[in-house]
């Protein structure tokens, strides 16, 4: 939270270098190293720490359209506890927006560890109604809930 409230007051678009480095086989992931490296320099330099956190959070954006371009899936869903972060969720939704995305984020329920359990307890609850899991499954701990809690609500305007 103290790097989001850092972004108060300050509105440029620049952003640290946060590439993807995509692989054939195996996870492709954002190299830090890049941004890491300008961030010791502007520190060094004696850039506000505003704007390093404004920079900072502009190559998180950056990064979210990098991996929404490369996986090609026009509904994004954006959960987690970063998405707390006001400025990092408006930023990216009007980015992923603007890029003819539709993006999807918890309106009814916290996007962090807050919301997992009801989605669990739903996800559940519609197995079992389906009939793709039993009961003692259940009870017994084996089943690990995945897939879409039916939790997020379509946001078209910030």
């Amino acid at each position: 939270m103290a790097m989001e409230f850092l972004t108060d007051g300050h509105t440029t678009n620049e952003f640290y270098p946060l590439p993807l480095d995509v692989k054939s086989h195996g996870p492709s992931l954002l190299n830090w190293e890049p941004a890491l490296r300008q961030i010791i320099i502007d520190t060094e330099h004696g850039v506000s720490h505003g704007n390093i956190a404004t920079r900072f959070h502009n190559a998180l954006v950056e990064g979210i359209m990098n991996v929404a371009n490369m996986v090609q899936q026009k509904q994004i869903v954006m959960s987690g506890g970063c998405f707390q972060n006001a400025y990092l969720l408006e930023k990216a939704a009007h980015r992923l927006q603007g890029e003819g995305f539709q993006v999807f984020w918890p309106d009814r329920l916290p996007p962090n560890d807050g919301g997992i359990s009801l989605g669990q307890v739903r996800y559940i609850v519609v197995a079992r109604a389906r009939g793709r899991i039993r009961q003692s499954r259940i009870l017994g701990g084996r089943h690990r809930p995945t897939g879409n809690c039916g939790c997020f609500s379509r946001q078209t305007t910030l």
